[in-house]
């Protein structure tokens, strides 16, 4: 009998143990699911950000919210000033106030190094008083913005061509950068691209068919929306530098001005040269090359003490 009540009381204890376990699961269970509902945002490196956290780096950085880093992200929490710079040692702010097309009067805080501003290309920035680099025409407006995060010292390109008026022929467009690296210092990490209008949003990985890449440069070929009253299509390209060097970068925006096809789009090499489209793209076949506006591409240099 005694033995017998050793016994039932071994399983008393384990059922209890089994009850309190459970419970502790369920708890646990709840606790991720309540904390799962907080998640507003996850950007293209599966960073998870609270509608809180959003909010605090897309109002200090804007796009980059979109594929900031785990590291960068986190540090960006611990110090919002210091994270994106270009000289951290020379860096300034400054506020642009100006007239977007579609959105009216608008303004900018920027956080910009005297050293990065005094080695923007003063060459074709017209009227683009907010953009690194840029150049315009009656049609259309090309741009290139850079940014640095120290934490990881990833440095991301953004080429935006931004539609003035509505384009008579919609068909395959080319957005396109490439780079010339004099000590091969430069290496790509990512790259994709957006189209987005008031009727739609396409998104372009760098896995996808229409997509193009080389050593010294990546393009994509994009499909403009039917039917659309605005519309914008932008490149990034994510890298890093493994030490000084002389760096040239070129980016072009060439709208197919006759119907084309996805394959005649990409038929091309990355170069310059009197024959290449915006300083970027070489088509063989002159057929082709006659296909597309030839609006003239934007170019940035950096030298090597940029980079010390």
């Amino acid at each position: 009998m005694a033995r017998n009540g050793v016994y039932d009381m071994i399983i008393k204890n384990v059922k209890k143990l089994l009850i309190i376990i459970v419970f502790m699961l369920s708890f646990v269970t709840l606790a991720k699911a309540e904390s799962n509902n907080n998640i507003y945002y996850i950007n293209y490196n599966d960073v998870e950000m609270t509608k809180e956290e959003y909010d605090l780096i897309y109002n200090n950085f804007g796009d980059l919210v979109k594929y900031i880093s785990q590291t960068d992200f986190n540090a960006a929490l611990l110090n919002i000033n210091s994270i994106i710079t270009l000289k951290e040692e020379e860096l300034y702010i400054k506020t642009t106030t100006y007239n977007d097309y579609y959105f009216g009067n608008m303004q900018i805080d920027e956080i910009i190094s005297e050293e990065d501003y005094n080695l923007l290309s003063t060459t074709n920035t017209g009227n683009c008083d907010v953009d690194d680099v840029c150049y315009q025409t009656n049609a259309k407006r090309i741009s290139l913005k850079i940014y640095v995060l120290l934490e990881s010292k990833t440095y991301t390109f953004i080429t935006t061509n931004l539609w003035k008026k509505k384009p008579n022929v919609t068909s395959f467009d080319i957005i396109a950068s490439r780079w010339v690296d004099s000590n091969n210092k430069f290496s790509m990490t990512n790259y994709y691209g957006e189209q987005l209008a008031d009727n739609g949003i396409v998104e372009y990985s760098y896995l996808g068919g229409n997509s193009k890449y080389a050593s010294n440069g990546v393009g994509i070929s994009m499909n403009i929306l039917d039917n659309c009253a605005w519309n914008q299509e932008q490149l990034t390209i994510q890298g890093k530098f493994y030490g000084a060097t002389s760096f040239q970068y070129f980016t072009t925006y060439q709208h197919a001005v006759s119907s084309t096809n996805l394959t005649e789009s990409k038929n091309y090499t990355f170069s310059g040269g009197s024959t290449s489209l915006g300083g970027v793209l070489n088509f063989a076949n002159s057929s082709i090359r006659n296909k597309y506006d030839g609006m003239q591409g934007i170019n940035k240099l950096f030298t090597p003490s940029y980079f010390a």
